[in-house]
C-alpha cells in the first residue's frame, strides 16, 4: 500500500475483519521489496508515475521468488493509460489492474475528505480537470442521499 494511501484505508478497512481473514496490510517499502510469503498480492496506489514504477519493480521482484503468487493492482481514483503503458514497459508479468473509486471518508462527524491531495495543483499547474469529474459525481452522491445542497460554491480559477 503506498503511504499516503495508508491512513484513508485503514478508515475504511476493517482491522477485525481484516485479521479473520489473515491479512496483513503493508506499506510498499522506497525500494519496492515486499517481504512476504503470501500467495496473493493486493497493491493499492495513486496513478502516478513513481508509485506505479515502484508497484511494477515489487511485482517482478516478487514473481521471480515464486511464479506462483498472483498479484493485483488497485488504483485508487483511476487507472490511466500511463500506468497500463508503465506495467507492459516495465516487463511485469500478468497482472490484473482494476480501478477503486474512493469517494468520500467521513474523518469526523461532520468533516468529509475525498483524499486527492494533488488536485487543485493537478488542475491549476497541470491543466488536468479530469480530478473535477471525481469531485463532481462524489458531491453527486451526496445530494441523491441528503437531498439538493442549496449553495456549492467554487473557486472561480477552476471553472471548466
Amino acid at each position: 500500500m503506498e503511504q499516503s494511501l495508508f491512513g484513508p484505508l485503514r478508515l475504511v478497512l476493517d482491522k477485525k475483519i481484516l485479521q479473520e481473514m489473515q491479512t496483513d496490510v503493508m506499506v510498499l517499502p522506497a525500494n519496492g521489496v515486499l517481504r512476504t510469503d503470501a500467495g496473493n498480492i493486493i497493491y493499492f496506489c495513486r496513478p502516478t508515475l513513481s508509485a506505479t514504477a515502484r508497484v511494477a519493480n515489487s511485482i517482478i521482484d516478487s514473481k521471480n521468488k515464486s511464479s506462483s503468487r498472483r498479484h493485483t493492482v488497485f488504483f485508487v481514483t483511476k487507472k490511466t493509460m500511463m500506468c497500463e503503458s508503465v506495467m507492459s514497459e516495465m516487463g511485469v508479468p500478468e497482472v490484473e489492474m482494476k480501478t477503486l473509486h474512493l469517494d468520500l471518508i467521513a474523518l469526523d462527524r461532520d468533516v468529509l475528505s475525498l483524499e486527492l491531495p494533488d488536485v487543485y495543483r493537478n488542475f491549476v499547474v497541470g491543466g488536468d480537470p479530469s480530478d473535477l469529474l471525481h469531485v463532481a459525481t462524489s458531491l453527486m452522491k451526496l445530494q441523491t442521499l441528503y437531498g439538493v445542497i442549496p449553495k456549492v460554491r467554487h473557486v472561480p480559477s477552476c471553472d471548466v
